[in-house]
């Protein structure tokens, strides 16, 4: 084969593998189930220990949720929901209600052994429900839309140098007001943890409404008890012989395993919406205190 036949094989390959390649990836598409409109206010305090004033700037125009933290999930026999947030959220500083510039910084001055009440809110934050949604070509048993993902507010990560600086920190809440609105023409079955929560928080208050109906449940109960009943019929049926004749379960690795949880908690939120959808409201305040270690006094100069 003469040279110039090979090198026209080679670049008829790199032009037509790719295509091929590309044909032949499945794309599963992504269907919304609603939003969740969310307002939330973090309250705190901050304690200057220094024998001199010092100017605490405050974050410039947003915010941003970083951190997130995940639950157990079952491997199967739901359907994955996923929460999608906006990358940034503009905030709204309250208290201190006075602000200043310095050094091109807008803050506040404390002065020294002072306590400052701080509250930052945020107004229209929108997270966007969604779910995978392949085509069948089976059937097959669908179960709840299940969320095991919720996002956090790390304290310590918006005071990253206060122990440094000698600032303690008080106690801080996160006060939730919210609101899931789904699909007008849609029936849904969902399990949706807090959306947001303060990272390594010591209470957790829901705030529920009596004319409602009670949609909350421990997130840990709701797994243990879908775990423990697929875990009892999957037995069951491996042991009836005219059940396993006819029946083959497909099995996962967490099908068979012993079920002893430790006993945990964490609220969730698990309703069903018929055809018509409409609105769900929500609200709960998250407590966290600042465990490390205690601040020492700086000496006086």
């Amino acid at each position: 084969m003469k040279p110039s036949h090979i090198i026209l094989l080679t670049t008829l390959f790199f032009i037509f593998f790719p295509l091929s390649f590309a044909q032949n990836e499945t794309t599963i598409p992504t269907e919304n189930l609603g939003k969740i409109h969310l307002s939330y206010s973090i309250v705190g305090e901050i304690t200057n220990l220094n024998p001199y004033s010092v100017f605490v700037a405050i974050p410039d125009g947003q915010i941003e949720i970083e951190g997130s933290e995940t639950l157990p999930s079952p491997n199967d026999g739901i359907i994955e929901l996923t929460m999608n947030k906006p990358e940034n959220v503009i905030y709204y500083q309250i208290k201190p209600e006075k602000l200043t510039k310095f050094n091109k910084k807008y803050g506040f001055w404390l002065p020294p052994y002072t306590t400052a009440k701080i509250k930052l809110s945020v107004y229209d934050y929108n997270i966007s429900l969604d779910i995978e949604a392949p085509t069948e070509y089976k059937f097959r048993v669908i179960g709840p839309a299940v969320s095991n993902t919720y996002y956090t507010i790390d304290i310590k990560n918006m005071f990253p140098y206060a122990s440094k600086e000698h600032i303690k920190l008080g106690t801080f809440k996160l006060y939730v007001s919210g609101d899931i609105e789904t699909s007008n023409s849609e029936s849904f079955s969902i399990v949706l943890p807090l959306p947001i929560a303060l990272k390594d928080y010591d209470d957790i208050t829901i705030i529920k409404d009596e004319r409602a109906p009670d949609i909350w449940v421990n997130y840990y109960d709701w797994y243990h008890n879908f775990m423990n009943t697929k875990h009892y019929y999957l037995k069951k049926e491996l042991e009836d012989d005219e059940l396993s004749s006819d029946f083959d379960p497909t099995i996962s690795d967490d099908d068979f395993d012993d079920i002893h949880f430790k006993k945990e908690y964490f609220p969730a939120m698990a309703f069903t919406v018929n055809n018509g959808g409409g609105k769900i409201e929500f609200y709960y305040v998250m407590e966290w205190k600042d465990k490390s270690k205690k601040i020492e006094f700086p000496d006086i100069i």
